[in-house]
């Protein structure tokens, strides 16, 4: 969303600049632009990535009794899941708790 904000500054900037300034110079600072765009797209593609891998590394302790009961009810109400199948689940809602508590947060 900031992101989106920023562009859209830059490209109203290069507008009003593109009008005040010469053709060359217009075409200079189109490019200057133009690769600042990049950037900022790679680095939202960068913290996209850095979240998709910090969500794969995560785990939840299986030792603690709150998993242990979980994965009971889990399993006592779908029985056709593996054992994975019931990890990968409760991992994914731990990460999305995580996430919502995350974006209140901010």
């Amino acid at each position: 969303m900031q992101e989106e904000i920023v562009r859209q500054a830059i490209v109203l900037e290069y507008q009003v600049l593109a009008l005040a300034a010469g053709p060359m110079t217009s075409l200079a600072i189109g490019w200057a632009l133009r690769q600042l765009l990049a950037h900022l797209r790679d680095r939202s593609m960068a913290g996209y990535a850095a979240r998709l891998v910090a969500w794969a590394q995560q785990a939840v302790p299986e030792e603690s009794a709150r998993y242990h009961q979980v994965a009971e009810l889990l399993a006592q109400r779908f029985p056709g899941l593996s054992g994975e199948q019931i990890e990968v689940l409760i991992e994914s809602e731990v990460h999305a708790l995580k996430a919502v508590t995350i974006d209140r947060g901010s």
